[in-house]
């Protein structure tokens, strides 16, 4: 199930949060997976 929720942050937050992502490096998040994890682990994070 979806759920939506309306007006959880403002206009301008949300374009500061989508300009900032957009700037944003994202790597393999198994880059910091565990050996195991590393089996399983299928998405990206924001390298910092």
């Amino acid at each position: 199930m979806i759920l939506t929720v309306d007006n959880i942050i403002t206009t301008e937050e949300l374009t500061q949060l989508t300009e900032t992502l957009s700037k944003s490096k994202f790597v393999d998040g198994q880059t910091t997976a565990g050996w195991y994890a590393k089996l399983v682990k299928h998405n990206t994070h924001i390298l910092h």
